[in-house]
């Protein structure tokens, strides 16, 4: 408090306790630094997060489509590409790996491909190796006796 009897200002001067304008931008400064470095680590989580949902999608398009060609009769055609509609857009392409034999059969292996077209350069967000046997159409096309 002011002493009694001094009139206003006259008083000894005291220091009140502050911080000074240096500390206080600098204080600023380390915050906002702060403030982008979380930003930045929470927008890589989200974009994270897409992708492995788009992957956990294309995953399950798989699935069907193995599941739609190895119930028929024609089994999985070889090259193909074509368009799944779902929720999010996504192509898929099949293509021819290798022939080889297994267990003494024909077999092709062949590469079932889901990508993600709306990207500027189309990525497979997943894929699979199917092994499929060779029916006897396709052996004597092939060369195989």
């Amino acid at each position: 408090m002011f002493p009694v009897g001094v009139p206003f200002g006259q008083g000894r001067a005291r220091r009140i306790p502050a911080f000074t304008l240096l500390e206080v931008v600098v204080g600023l400064f380390l915050l906002g630094m702060l403030a982008t470095t979380v930003s930045v680590a929470l927008s890589r989580v989200e974009r994270n997060a897409v992708r492995m949902d788009h992957q956990r999608q294309a995953i399950q398009w798989l699935d069907v489509l193995l599941m739609k060609w190895t119930e028929s009769r024609a089994g999985i055609p070889v090259p193909t590409a074509g368009s799944i509609i779902g929720q999010r857009r996504m192509d898929y392409r099949t293509r021819f790996i290798k022939e080889s034999f297994l267990c003494g059969n024909p077999v092709h292996v062949i590469r079932i491909e889901v990508l993600d077209p709306n990207l500027s350069e189309p990525t497979i967000l997943a894929s699979v190796e199917v092994v499929q046997s060779v029916g006897a159409q396709q052996r004597n096309a092939f060369g195989f006796r």
